[in-house]
């Protein structure tokens, strides 16, 4: 009898195990159902939400086309872009431009040619590594060709400080004109920096030295005793890196202590830079005071500088503000650089 039970109990336990595996995957099977279901959901709603806005869609009163310059166009691929009547631009994200960029090849190449007949804006993506890059670098659309970059004006980001810069080359007008790519002109053409025995070639780049000798009218920083500064300059490029993650090539001034008006850095090592991109590549100077303690330095002011209006010899950089302006007490602050340029054959391998 004791043997019988022990069998009934083994084969109610079989049977229990067998149940509950069968009830684990009536569970799993019904989770999927749910969410297929509330996936369906969702494109149904959404498919509604399109449709009620295509609704309210009305077509253009034919007039009012005559005289709007610029329409948009959802863009889908080169070939088909090339195509559209001159007044149609595209929009295009952050992330699809650095994609494009970064595969290269005839899609970049047609873009070039899209943008020599019509206008392309770029837009920052909503979803950014805020810990690799916080701000939109408007220094690759530029690169590439597109006209317009939208940019946070209000953020006081080396981002603002570029598009100032870029700017003020042409007095602020909002407008500036685009300058000769280096593989359409030789060095000679480019600017009147070359020496006359410079070799004329496509395959160059320009290396720059920016040696920085001394600070006039700096403003004391807010909140820090005149005897406890300590200020030092950053001079960064930005020539267009299509990766995003790429830090500016920098250098960075030793700091001077106690003297914030008029401090002297004289250095005898000269910060080197070799651009491949020289007709839209920007130099940022920026002077920051650094901090003893591990607190954040802080930025006294600031001027980025296009590349094309750079000349070499002695030269004064006018600083600005944290708010791009040369008000009160910034009327007179500058910084004495020397500038030395020339034209190197690119290092490319054989």
């Amino acid at each position: 009898k004791d043997k019988q039970l022990r069998a009934n109990a083994l084969l109610a336990h079989c049977k229990a195990v067998k149940l509950k595996g069968l009830a684990d995957e009536a569970k799993g099977e019904a989770a999927q159902a749910v969410a297929h279901a509330a996936a369906r959901a969702a494109a149904l709603r959404h498919a509604k939400h399109h449709m009620d806005k295509r609704i309210c869609v009305k077509p253009i009163y034919p007039p009012l086309q005559q005289i709007t310059l610029i329409h948009s166009h959802k863009f889908r691929y080169w070939a088909k872009s090339l195509t559209l009547p001159f007044w149609f631009t595209h929009s295009i994200s952050e992330s699809a431009m650095f994609d494009m960029a970064s595969r290269g090849g005839p899609e970049i190449v047609q873009w070039n040619e899209f943008n020599t007949k019509y206008m392309t804006r770029i837009f920052p993506t909503k979803q950014r590594n805020v810990s690799s890059l916080p701000y939109l670098n408007p220094m690759v659309p530029w690169a590439l060709g597109c006209q317009m970059v939208s940019i946070s004006s209000q953020e006081r980001t080396d981002s603002a400080l570029l598009n100032d810069g870029r700017f003020r080359e042409n007095g602020s007008c909002g407008y500036v004109l685009k300058t000769l790519k280096s593989d359409e002109s030789s060095p000679r053409d480019l600017d009147d920096s070359c020496p006359e025995d410079e070799i004329r070639t496509g395959d160059f780049v320009r290396e720059v030295k920016i040696q920085v000798l001394s600070g006039s009218n700096i403003p004391k920083p807010v909140g820090v005793a005149p005897g406890s500064t300590s200020i030092c300059v950053s001079v960064s490029l930005f020539d267009g890196e299509t990766n995003p993650n790429k830090m500016p090539t920098a250098h960075v001034t030793h700091s001077v202590r106690g003297n914030v008006f008029s401090p002297v850095w004289n250095e005898g090592k000269e910060a080197k830079f070799e651009i491949s991109n020289s007709h839209v590549a920007m130099l940022l100077f920026q002077v920051w005071n650094s901090s003893d303690d591990n607190a954040q330095d802080s930025l006294i002011g600031a001027a980025a500088v296009p590349l094309s209006g750079l000349r070499e010899g002695y030269r004064s950089v006018q600083l600005f503000d944290l708010d791009h302006t040369r008000r009160g007490a910034y009327g007179c602050a500058s910084l004495l650089v020397h500038v030395h340029s020339r034209y190197l054959i690119s290092r490319t391998e054989v």
